[in-house]
This record gives structure tokens, sequence and C-alpha cells, in this order.
């Protein structure tokens, strides 16, 4: 399957002004794969903000505020960890420009929740194991934690997602009104993109920084 998550090449950087540290020959050429696979995830999670972007607003336009509010939530996570693969790749002096704007495949909000769900799986099952795999024997230890953090944050909506994959094609009312019934908020970790219905009482589930590291995330007007 090939979902959003595909190696696609060149990020946030057309969406947030980045500043490039001088690094040093040595940091970069020792670690050359590590920032290939950077690169990928930036690109992978740019493409994904920019999706669910358009996402939430054909829910909208669809009326399905649940469903425009759970774009929005989930995009703001994809965000957070294209910013924290940026920050590392800034650290090892490579080069950040911007991405290419691709056309997003906008249909009805029904076929896009499909969409979402099957692309977030990917990235579960494929996308992220297989980066991981690749950071590994470089051992550069901050890419491989942000990597983790990306990956157990979307492993989170793992059993949603299968409903909705599930449920969705022949049923997507009674998914959508699920939906529509049983968020009545989505918090976000600023730090790691941890995604949850409410604050954790002590730490973040994710990276364990204090709870105050999450914020709400405000519905679409």
């Amino acid at each position: 399957m090939v979902g959003r998550r595909r190696f696609v090449t060149g990020g946030l950087a057309a969406a947030v002004s980045v500043v490039i540290a001088p690094a040093s020959t040595r940091a970069q050429s020792a670690y050359l794969t590590t920032a290939e696979m950077l690169q990928r995830s930036r690109a992978s999670e740019v493409d994904a903000y920019r999706q669910y972007t358009a996402f939430t607003r054909q829910a909208k336009t669809d009326g399905y505020p649940g469903i425009a509010y759970l774009f929005t939530a989930l995009g703001s996570a994809e965000f957070i960890h294209g910013q924290n693969f940026e920050k590392i790749l800034v650290r090892l002096g490579a080069e950040l420009t911007p991405l290419p704007v691709r056309q997003i495949q906008v249909a009805n909000t029904h076929q896009n929740l499909i969409k979402a769900a099957a692309d977030e799986l990917d990235s579960v099952y494929t996308f992220y194991p297989g980066i991981l795999k690749q950071l590994r024997p470089e051992g550069f230890q901050d890419a491989i934690t942000m990597t983790n953090y990306a990956w157990e944050s979307e492993k989170q909506h793992l059993d949603i997602l299968k409903a909705i994959q599930q449920w969705s094609p022949n049923h997507f009312e009674a998914v959508a009104k699920k939906i529509e019934d049983e968020t009545a908020q989505y918090f976000v970790c600023q730090n790691c993109g941890a995604t949850t219905i409410k604050i954790p009482q002590d730490k973040c589930p994710i990276c364990k920084l204090p709870s105050a590291t999450f914020r709400k995330i405000e519905p679409p007007l």
C-alpha cells in the first residue's frame, strides 16, 4: 500500500521560518543515512499536515464537525513531528528547502476518513518501522528518539483507526456519529505530538515530560 507515507524528498520550512545553523563537515558525513531518513520523514509529515488541513475543510463543508475536529487534531500532531525532524536536520547541517506543494486529492468526507485511516495504519506498520531500521546503524540517538515519538503517537489511535477502516465503507454514518458523540475535545503534546482526549494526570505517556506540555486543540471554526 502506498499512502501519504511514501518515501518522498524535499518541509515545514514552507510553513515555518527556519534558521540553518552551520555544522561541521564531519557531522554531516557521519550521518548521511540519518539525514536522508529525516528528510523523508519531514516530507511525509508535511504531506500529512497539508492533507489533514484539506480534509478538515471538506468535513466542515459536508457537515461533520466532529470529523473535522479529529482531522485538525491529527494535523496538529503531524505539524509537531515535522518541526521535530527539522530541528534535528538543522543540527546535522542538512539543507532545508521548501517542499513542492503536492496536489491533495480531496473526495467526500466518507472517502477522506477511510484514506486517512489507511495512511495512518501504513505509518504504524510500514513507514516508521522502515525508517527506524535505517536509522539504527548510525546511532544518532536524537533522530531515533524523535522518530519513536512520531511512531508512538501514531500508534495511540490504532483501535479507532482499525474500526474506521473496518466499518466506514458500509456504515459511515454510524462511525461519524460515534466520533461526534464520544470526542468532546483533543489535547496534543507540544513536545512529541501525543494526542489524547484528556490531559494526562502526571506526564505525557510518550515523551514523559510534564502534562503541562499538552495544549487543547480548538475545533475548526
